[in-house]
């Protein structure tokens, strides 16, 4: 298709992305034991359930999933305030995006706004998707009052769980990010690539050559900090001349 339509198309690696891969049979089995005998997940439900009876639920409907919308992206910004950074919920562009994927899949059960709740009240979210025998934990939050009962770790216990007894799942897909607690549920990894394509011949080589630079860089530590310090000097350079 590139050829066809005259792009120069370069791929390279992108991210190892985390996994928990069901398996089948006695493996599921297995995996449902060891999430149900960790003693910390016993411990954070106890303690939320101080404050009343905990559940989880999986809306898809675009009726239900557009009632939690608004508490679950309210959330997210407030998380994200929380630890000095700006959530992509706080622009009314990206909330109507969640919207409209719920309201375009209505029926599909392909979107699934999972959460935790204390009586009524949801404490945990995750935006995701079950499709093609993955269950992607594509964007989750939680309330962070909330946040020494780990309520986030408890939905994605759940998940896992309920997605073992589902012959039709595969894989807990935990998609992109480097956070700690995936790499403790993961038993896999997925390689995600990163591809350009342009129609400028220079754009490509300049691509091409940007990242095996990176990459001869990230060989030699040394090397590396000398030349991010080069740069950083020329940068500073450019930034005092008038």
């Amino acid at each position: 298709m590139a050829g066809k339509h005259g792009l120069h198309v370069y791929i390279r690696p992108a991210y190892l992305c985390s996994q928990v891969e069901l398996g089948a049979g006695e493996r599921r089995q297995e995996l449902k034991t060891a999430l149900a005998s960790k003693k910390k997940l016993r411990r954070y439900l106890r303690e939320m359930e101080r404050d009343g009876p905990v559940s989880f639920v999986h809306l898809q409907s675009w009726e239900k999933i557009q009632a939690a919308l608004p508490a679950f992206a309210d959330a997210h910004v407030a998380r994200f305030l929380a630890t000095g950074r700006i959530s992509s919920l706080a622009t009314p562009e990206r909330r109507f995006f969640l919207e409209e994927l719920a309201r375009r899949f209505d029926g599909s059960g392909v979107v699934t706004l999972s959460l935790l709740k204390i009586h009524d009240r949801p404490v945990a979210w995750n935006y995701g998707f079950q499709f093609h025998g993955s269950w992607f934990w594509y964007q989750p939050t939680f309330d962070s009052h909330q946040e020494e009962n780990s309520p986030g770790h408890c939905l994605l216990s759940r998940i896992v769980t309920e997605a073992c007894d589902m012959e039709e799942m595969e894989v807990v897909d935990l998609g992109l990010g480097a956070e700690g607690y995936k790499e403790r549920f993961g038993n896999s990894t997925r390689q995600t690539l990163y591809v350009t394509a342009t129609r400028s011949l220079f754009r490509h080589l300049q691509e091409i050559m940007r990242y095996r630079v990176a990459s001869a860089l990230q060989q030699s530590p040394r090397f590396e900090s000398v030349v991010r310090r080069f740069l950083g000097r020329v940068r500073s350079v450019g930034d005092s001349t008038p």
